[in-house]
């Protein structure tokens, strides 16, 4: 073999380690994005799942004020699953180079992947946030409301009690009869 063709051989060697050296990054940083697709998406449906559960809880006691909180949850869900889509796809695209390209492009899709991930988490918070503010105004309201409603009930018994001279001291009840009758004669 001439040193040339071994040149040649050798050429084709680190050309094949390189290519299977991207592959394998390119591998990775798909799998990077996958598994941050996966967090973010168990995120999103554990904080949708708690923000159902709390969403009813207000519902019962408020009446439907919770719908809100349920639809910015899924609205938010939807915009990090979305954004994550778009994140993967730019990674995808940008993975066709050389072998140092390969290396700067799948650490870029990692670093989104992460990034969006992140963002995803923060939204599926606030949402459940925003759901949990919503339930206890529900709740402080309802709260507000009977005790009102009580304090109505215990002026109206006191109402009724001076009406009938049962209450301590009114001027109706057999002690006024007496008087008037005492006063008459």
């Amino acid at each position: 073999m001439s040193s040339g063709e071994r040149g040649q051989y050798k050429a084709g060697e680190a050309q094949g380690r390189a290519q299977a050296k991207t592959e394998g990054m390119m591998g990775k940083a798909r799998e990077t994005a996958e598994a941050a697709k996966e967090k973010v998406s168990g995120t999103a449906q554990a904080a949708g799942a708690q923000a159902r559960e709390k969403t009813e809880a207000a519902k019962e006691k408020a009446s439907g004020t919770a719908q809100g909180g349920r639809e910015q949850t899924q609205e938010k869900k939807e915009q990090a699953g979305g954004l994550l889509s778009e994140k993967t796809q730019a990674a995808k695209e940008k993975g066709a180079g050389t072998t140092q390209g390969a290396k700067g492009k799948a650490y870029e899709a990692a670093e989104a992947a992460r990034e969006t991930a992140q963002a995803g988490k923060e939204k599926a918070y606030e949402a459940a946030e925003a759901a949990r503010e919503t339930a206890q105004a529900g709740k402080d309201k309802t709260a507000g409301a009977l005790q009102a409603a009580g304090e109505h009930m215990r002026s109206a018994a006191e109402a009724v009690k001076s009406t009938l001279g049962m209450g301590g001291t009114g001027t109706g009840g057999k002690e006024a009869e007496e008087e008037r009758r005492a006063g008459g004669q």
